[in-house]
């Protein structure tokens, strides 16, 4: 099943047309393989304007080879040329059940939610989306930020882990949200963190401090 193949992570982070054709190579070379791909747009407009580019058009692309979208409601608006009435999880729900219908490959959609208090005071919920469940977290306090650079693929990270775990979309959800909180707390952009740091995380347990 897919959930027993380890899935390729595609990020794109629109810095050329030669950014854009490494990512539909190794695409093509997953789905050859049948690997299941997680795919992050990671979009940024400053970057896409910076080049003669189309990014709904090449993003459409390469998520409709994707099983797992690392993505927003927004992103999905990019996607489909539209938006998506009501708030919260009201809205990202009709925004996934949209994405999913346009692209049959999906299987799971994961994002986050950041409401930046200070600088090193942020509030972070985690939701992931299937074709027939969702789930939200609660806000988590983080604070005491060292780094937030590398939390994107910390959420993406423990997302998968709990993916290939064979969880279901809050083990997922708890899961991302528990990897890119720990990484608030490390330097640089990897989050070192083990399977027993990431299985004792409580999110009640209070405020994530180094």
């Amino acid at each position: 099943s897919l959930h027993d193949a380890l899935p390729i992570f595609v990020g794109l982070d629109a810095l050329g047309p030669k950014g854009v054709a490494l990512a539909r190579a190794a695409q093509t070379a997953a789905r050859a393989a049948g690997v299941p791909i997680c795919f992050d747009g990671n979009y940024r407009g400053q970057l896409w304007s910076a080049w003669d580019s189309d990014p709904a058009t090449i993003l459409r692309e390469l998520v409709s080879d994707a099983t797992i979208l690392i993505g927003n409601h927004r992103d999905i608006s990019l996607l489909l040329g539209r938006t998506f009435s009501g708030d919260g999880g009201d809205r990202r729900r009709e925004a996934a059940e949209a994405a999913f219908a346009a692209f049959p490959n999906l299987r799971l959609i994961a994002s986050t939610a950041r409401h930046i208090v200070t600088s090193d005071h942020h509030r972070i919920a985690a939701r992931v989306d299937s074709p027939d469940s969702a789930h939200q977290t609660d806000e988590l306090d983080v604070t005491g930020i060292v780094d937030r650079i590398g939390t994107g693929d910390a959420f993406a990270a423990g997302v998968l882990h709990q993916w290939l775990e064979g969880g279901d979309c809050r083990a997922m959800a708890e899961s991302g949200l528990a990897l890119t909180a720990l990484k608030h707390s490390l330097p640089g952009d990897m989050a070192l963190v083990s399977r027993a740091m990431l299985e004792g995380f409580s999110p009640g347990g209070g405020d994530v401090r180094r």
